[in-house]
């Protein structure tokens, strides 16, 4: 009765069941198949890591780029705030100049003859403009530049002529000032004075 029962399922097998069996049983070349995984592991991690280098290039090119135009930008707000003081300044010293000619004319006023006949409130009244006058030059930061006595110097003083003098001690040295001068707070001179410059007669 076993043996019947053992026969019939030896029967069921066909050849379709044992070619499935044989292949799905079959022994697999380990190192081969290992030999793919590295191989394939090998590859993958050269693409990530190409992918890495590719990374940090496009990285540092946008830091640099970003770099570059934050440098273009300040530099450019910079030249912008410089130029716009420039212009500032120099609105300020044009309109300030303007002054330079009226005190001028008050100083030429305020000397000789005339001057000393004209009455006391006359003399009182022209000096109290002329110092309002130099009041608002030196609350602008106008100063003026008082060169008599003082070393010539071709950077500040403008010499129309020389004197002669038998002082060694005074020559070079300024001996009379024929147009005042300004400057600025700062030693920057607005407008350079004229004068006079003792020279030593050897």
């Amino acid at each position: 009765m076993f043996n019947s029962h053992k026969d019939n399922d030896d029967e069921n097998i066909d050849d379709v069941d044992v070619e499935f069996y044989n292949d799905d049983t079959r022994e697999v070349d380990s190192d081969e198949t290992e030999g793919d995984f590295a191989e394939a592991a090998e590859a993958k991690l050269k693409k990530l890591r190409q992918k890495l280098k590719d990374c940090e290039r496009e990285k540092i090119e946008y830091l640099t780029g970003w770099q570059r135009t934050k440098a273009d930008f300040v530099n450019l707000k910079k030249r912008s705030t410089e130029s716009s003081e420039k212009s500032v300044k120099q609105a300020k010293e044009n309109t300030l100049s303007a002054f330079f000619p009226v005190i001028d004319s008050f100083e030429m006023a305020m000397t000789g003859e005339a001057w000393e006949q004209a009455g006391e409130k006359w003399q009182h009244g022209l000096s109290s403009i002329y110092n309002q006058f130099v009041g608002i030059l030196t609350s602008q930061g106008i100063e003026m530049i008082e060169p008599l006595g003082a070393e010539f110097d071709p950077y500040i003083h403008t010499s129309v002529a020389t004197q002669e003098t038998d002082e060694e001690a005074k020559d070079n040295k300024v001996a009379a000032v024929l147009q005042r001068g300004y400057q600025l707070q700062s030693g920057e001179v607005v407008r350079s004075p004229k004068v006079v410059v003792f020279s030593f007669k050897r």
